[in-house]
């Protein structure tokens, strides 16, 4: 029995892992263009925050172009994002969230920290084998709800919510302006091994003062999207294989 379980996660996964490429034929690109330049505001600097965390990165060479993810756990998909810090003034009011979708017009959102989260407020995500999510944490200061559908494990983005505005991980969600024609960078990402730091601009381009320290979050046992070919195969890989078990169990 229990292995007939296993068989049936493995389907699970390889279904999720194909549905999730078809959505990368869609428009939005999981990758953005970078690095971009770091401003200077009055506040601790993002440089600063980084070697905190001990990612031993450069704040602007050490940028990544990711801008969605999966999780990369595969039977029942969990990771725990952690609020470092926030240094916005609207800081009281921003949600940080996760978002999934296969199209710019269609997207699914969900909020994870509410604007009462400060500094190592910690909260757990994950999802059951019919790929609904349930997300844990301190009732004041995340979003404590079970059972939502439309956000794949195996890609998803993050945002920002505010006074401010509602800013993306992928640019191309983002503002038009000047010098960002393909949408304005809002999230930096850095990579140390297997634990990203998330760097959140909270106010629209191009006023802003590109300090990208108004929300920084630590977000481990995640990885990029990969290329669209990489994942078919994957996915297509993971079924096959449970259908020659399958087969197999039957003789």
């Amino acid at each position: 029995m229990r292995f007939r379980k296993g068989l049936h996660v493995l389907l699970v996964i390889g279904a999720l892992l194909v549905a999730s490429c078809l959505a990368m034929a869609d428009p939005i690109n999981p990758f953005n263009t970078r690095p971009v330049p770091i401003g200077v505001s009055g506040e601790t600097t993002l440089q600063t925050v980084l070697n905190s965390m001990g990612m031993g990165v450069d704040v602007v060479t050490g940028q990544q172009t990711a801008g969605m993810w999966g999780s990369s756990t595969l039977l029942y998909p969990t990771f725990a994002p952690t609020m470092i810090v926030e240094y916005a003034g609207n800081g009281p009011q921003n949600v940080f969230g996760i978002w999934s979708g296969t199209d710019t017009t269609a997207l699914s959102v969900q909020g994870i920290f509410t604007g009462a989260a400060t500094g190592g407020s910690v909260a757990t995500l994950s999802w059951d084998l019919a790929g609904l999510l349930t997300i844990t944490g301190d009732l004041t200061k995340v979003y404590n709800v079970s059972g939502i559908a439309g956000i794949n494990p195996f890609s998803f983005g993050f945002y920002i919510d505010g006074p401010g505005g509602l800013y993306y991980s992928v640019d191309q969600l983002n503002e038009v302006t000047a010098g960002y024609p393909s949408g304005a960078p809002h999230l930096l990402a850095y990579r140390k091994a297997d634990t990203w730091a998330l760097a959140f601009e909270d106010l629209p381009f191009p006023g802003t003062d590109h300090d990208y320290n108004d929300m920084v979050v630590r977000v481990e046992s995640v990885e990029p999207v990969p290329e669209p070919a990489t994942l078919t195969l994957l996915g297509t890989g993971l079924i096959g294989l449970g259908g020659l078990v399958r087969r197999k169990l039957k003789k």
